[in-house]
């Protein structure tokens, strides 16, 4: 079943919620509730597509060089 629930994720291109889903299963010792898991999957999910988004808008942004916060002298 878990299998399938993990292809399905995929098939919606839920990326980010496959993932997390895997790693609970994978770790024995996490005990969340219902509520507690689907708001993690939740979670991650939005995260992993905001970080999605941020990495794609870098990308069409088309920036000659890489810059840091670390490298901006003030």
């Amino acid at each position: 079943m878990n299998d399938q629930t993990l292809e399905k994720m995929k098939q919606l291109r839920l990326y980010g919620m496959s993932r997390a889903f895997n790693t609970t299963l994978e770790a024995s010792n996490i005990d969340y509730t219902n509520d507690e898991l689907i708001a993690y999957l939740i979670n991650s999910e939005y995260d992993d597509r905001e970080n999605r988004k941020v990495e794609r808008l870098i990308n069409t942004a088309k920036f000659r060089y890489k810059a840091f916060m670390e490298e901006i002298d003030f």
